[in-house]
């Protein structure tokens, strides 16, 4: 079930996965946490690397070769430690350029998403990529607005599920305002957006979608929040029941001011990690509604970089601009502890930080715009509560 990195920014530069942490010093963690951390060569010497995943026992890694002749570039891998490059085809002169930043995969299928800074306003362009059977990716052609164009706000991280493909966003809605936007897609499909419409709003203020997962019964379920004012976001989920979208209880318990900001789908049950007054917490997916389950952190201000989860241990990440610090769970959010990195992340705004998991098995790229590292590890098992 891992697949993302964190939203594309349509109003400036791509920082897909991007701005890391909380401290120059990772969190001290209990004896025995500290995993083996392996270093990960690419083929590519100065690559990039923006989003990771994994499925059908094969990891994907995406990202793009560095520098003013910049092409988008991915990577697969049967264990974490040996990668091969991807034939990729471009179809466009954005696409030629792009940076591929979100990758998703459901058994056999793959779709990653990335974008080129281009045109007279400077916006990005999004790009598309589908794999093909003979295993190469290819550029899905789309018209200039599909993406883009004035009503554009957010095109963010990709999922993939038995349905098809998913990408959550923000859009100019119906009357004017920020509002979620979904796009989806089935394989080597066309893409189709739906915002302000078919139950996807923010009863009646302004809104934003930053996640999806596929669920595992299939449908979709798209997490944000909306802005009834500009000093108290509500936290806000809407569930894909055909042929509308419907909006989900909020969370239970006191909430001063609240935002889901990534959500991912386990085998039996589902999280989402955001803000809560200030600080990151987790919540649980019970029946269609919301229950909180752990406190993350306490620092804040925060960024929600990435949030990945198999059915044996659920890793975060989160970020203020300075570092990264990771933290797991082995128990469905009800306990987060502190996982240390393999060095700290500690490279002010230009740091990026993707992870995949898969079992105990924890991929973790980091880096800047000059390159990225690669590291394994086997992420140990939480102490008794």
């Amino acid at each position: 079930m891992s697949r993302r990195a964190a939203p594309l920014l349509l109003t400036g530069l791509l920082l897909t996965g991007a701005l890391a942490a909380c401290a120059n010093v990772p969190p001290a963690a209990p004896p025995g946490f500290s995993p083996a951390w392996q270093t990960v060569s690419l083929p590519t010497d100065g690559i990039l690397v923006r989003g990771l995943t994994h499925c059908a026992d094969r990891w994907y890694a995406v990202g793009a070769t560095p520098g003013t002749d910049q092409r988008p570039a991915a990577w697969t891998s049967t264990d974490a430690r040996t990668w091969t490059a991807i034939e990729l085809t471009p179809v466009s002169h954005y696409g030629e350029r792009s940076l591929l930043s979100s990758v998703a995969c459901h058994q056999s299928s793959v779709v990653a998403v990335g974008a080129a800074i281009g045109g007279v306003h400077g916006n990005p362009r999004t790009s598309t990529w589908h794999h093909h059977p003979d295993g190469s990716w290819r550029e899905q052609p789309a018209g200039p607005t599909l993406f883009g164009g004035a009503e554009a706000i957010t095109v963010g991280p990709v999922a993939a599920g038995p349905a098809g493909f998913a990408i959550a966003g923000t859009w100019t809605g119906p009357d004017g305002r920020p509002a979620p936007a979904v796009w989806t897609a089935g394989p080597r499909q066309p893409w189709h957006r739906t915002s302000g419409t078919d139950g996807l709003d923010a009863a009646g203020a302004p809104g934003s979608a930053t996640d999806v997962t596929a669920l595992p019964d299939g449908r979709w379920l798209l997490a944000g929040e909306r802005r009834p004012s500009a000093l108290r976001p509500e936290a806000m989920s809407w569930l894909w029941a055909d042929p509308r979208w419907q909006p989900l209880p909020p969370a239970t318990g006191p909430v001063e001011s609240s935002s889901f900001a990534l959500v991912a789908a386990g085998p039996t049950d589902t999280l989402a990690v955001g803000s809560d007054a200030g600080r990151a917490v987790s919540w649980q997916l019970a029946g269609e509604g919301w229950q909180r389950r752990g406190e993350v952190s306490a620092v804040r201000p925060l960024r929600f970089l990435a949030l990945e989860r198999s059915a044996a241990v659920a890793v975060v990440a989160l970020g203020d601009g300075t570092g990264a610090q990771l933290f797991f769970s082995t128990n469905a959010g009800r306990r987060w502890d502190p996982l240390p990195p393999p060095v700290a992340l500690t490279a002010g705004s230009a740091q990026t930080v993707a992870l995949a998991v898969a079992g105990r098995r924890i991929v973790l790229a980091a880096g800047d715009d000059t390159g990225t590292r690669l590291w394994t590890a086997e992420i140990p098992s939480a102490p008794a509560s």
